[in-house]
């Protein structure tokens, strides 16, 4: 079964991301260098994602994440591996 991701208009993806299966990104999004976007995750409008960060299956993005992070949940929340 293939997965596809839906991007809303205006988003950045810098380089060497993976973006998994079943993502949304909303419009004027920006992904930094590096990310992670794990199957079914979700980013509202406007959200930045910065360099080296991870976002968890299924979690939903209400606002910034930082550099070098994982958040996971919904709404999604810093997590330490």
């Amino acid at each position: 079964m293939q997965g596809s991701v839906i991007m809303g208009h205006d988003v950045s993806i810098g380089d060497f991301c993976k973006i998994n299966s079943f993502t949304f990104i909303a419009g004027s999004s920006v992904i930094g260098n590096q990310c992670v976007l794990n199957a079914g995750a979700r980013l509202i409008q406007s959200t930045q994602i910065e360099d080296n960060a991870v976002v968890g299956m299924g979690s939903v993005v209400l606002r910034k994440v930082k550099k070098g992070t994982t958040v996971f949940g919904n709404p999604a929340r810093r997590v330490e591996l």
